[in-house]
């Protein structure tokens, strides 16, 4: 999660982003006529297609401080399926990774349920050149991989200790007779 959001905002240039932002204080059709706003569509699309090997569904969008201090605003998102449109003003809620990635470079394995579905997210720093954060490159995973790994491993831990368990006490019982008969034999 790290990897890809910190890899990807390396391609996000700050200043531009900030004048896109500028640009359109509110959503209107010529937001999603832009070439810049095109670019960053065709940008992130194109990380998720790079990085099919995830085996999850990723969003990844990016945001802005919103108006007031208890929301953030979408700027581009990749979720086709919700048509997120420009500066969607999304709640901000307790220990939020979102605010926090408009500074540092952060992940939260808290799994989030929402309207839709269940999601872990990182998010990472859009700098200006004069390293000022000027917002944010996100992505949402789907959760499920994450409640599949954990209950693979509970499985997996489980099986192993379930046959490795027998077995140990198998080999003490096995050793102890094996270290008792040659005594038996030693004192005869």
């Amino acid at each position: 999660m790290l990897a890809l959001v910190e890899t990807s905002v390396c391609f996000i240039n700050g200043d531009e982003y900030s004048s896109f932002v500028t640009a359109f204080p509110s959503a209107n059709s010529d937001v999603y006529d832009d070439y810049y706003y095109s670019d960053l569509d065709f940008f992130m699309n194109d990380v998720i297609e790079t990085n099919k090997n995830i085996d999850t569904e990723v969003v990844l969008y990016t945001i802005i401080r919103g108006d007031t201090p208890d929301e953030y605003l979408i700027i581009a998102s990749t979720d086709k399926a919700e048509d997120v449109p420009y500066r969607t003003a999304m709640p901000v809620r307790q220990n939020s990774p979102q605010i926090a990635g408009l500074e540092a470079t952060v992940a939260d394995i808290t799994i989030t349920e929402d309207e839709w579905g269940t999601w872990i997210s990182a998010c990472s720093p859009i700098h200006s050149p004069t390293q000022d954060s000027v917002g944010a490159l996100c992505a949402d995973f789907n959760a499920q991989l994450l409640e599949d790994t954990r209950r693979n491993v509970t499985m997996t831990l489980g099986i192993a200790f379930l046959v490795i368990y027998p077995a140990m006490i198998a080999l003490v019982v096995f050793t102890t007779r094996s270290f008792q008969s040659k005594r038996n034999i030693a004192v005869k």
